[in-house]
């Protein structure tokens, strides 16, 4: 599989390169595709924290995911600086035991404790929910490759989700825990190559040029030869 376009973690794990199956990385954006993503759940107690919710897309497959993020602020003692763990769990399990430490954290914090006691069914029903049948077809009539979905909030009292497509940073999610680079390699050529409708998008071109695709030069293939006269025509009686 040839990529044009970025560079992500798998690029060099196909074994020979096959000239017919083009992946072109252009990365968009597209509002409101047909995923419901939560709300993010943030707080703070001794520090900011966020779990948000995600779906990463990969050959026509959806991968739940959850994003979590901490921000220790040191700013209060004068020190004047932050740092940041972010983390990204991409199986029930993982996302479980990152609450569970969050939980533990926190369980004096009173703020917290409603969270806490909804947030395990969210989280189950998020990764328990990774296969529709208009999820498939969206990807596949948007030629989604690789792409990323999240919470989008508009303006209060509206939100939705966005979705970047065919995106060349899975690797800045530490996606390869979850597909190593030969197994995503692979299944992103079988999908171009055997499931979406063509492997590169159609490009008009002119006569000009379609003439010389065929082999032809076009000062003198078409042009007779200046030596050979052409006969005159007879007189009508």
């Amino acid at each position: 599989m040839k990529i044009i376009g970025g560079h992500d973690y798998y690029d060099g794990a196909g074994y020979g390169v096959d000239e017919t199956i083009i992946f072109l990385r252009k990365e968009e954006e597209i509002i409101d595709p047909p995923f419901e993503i939560p709300e993010p759940y943030s707080g703070y107690a001794g520090r900011r924290f966020t779990l948000s919710f995600h779906y990463v897309l990969v050959a026509g497959k959806v991968y739940p995911a959850i994003r979590e993020y901490q921000d220790s602020e040191l700013r209060a003692s004068g020190r004047g600086w932050s740092s940041e763990i972010i983390k990204w769990h991409f199986t029930l399990e993982e996302a479980e035991a990152a609450l569970e430490t969050l939980q533990n954290e926190r369980q004096s914090d009173r703020f917290h404790y409603g969270l806490f006691r909804r947030l395990p069914d969210e989280i189950t029903r998020h990764f328990r929910e990774n296969e529709k049948p208009d999820w498939t077809k969206w990807m596949i009539e948007n030629r989604v490759v690789t792409g990323q979905v999240s919470w989008d909030r508009r303006s209060i009292g509206k939100d939705g989700s966005k979705a970047l497509i065919n995106i060349a940073t899975l690797k800045d999610i530490d996606f390869y825990r979850m597909l190593d680079p030969a197994t995503i390699h692979m299944e992103i050529a079988n999908f171009v190559g055997g499931v979406l409708p063509t492997s590169i998008d159609t490009i008009e071109i002119s006569d000009i040029d379609r003439v010389r695709k065929a082999g032809f030069d076009t000062k003198t293939s078409f042009r007779q030869d200046p030596g050979v006269k052409k006969p005159r025509r007879k007189k009508k009686a």
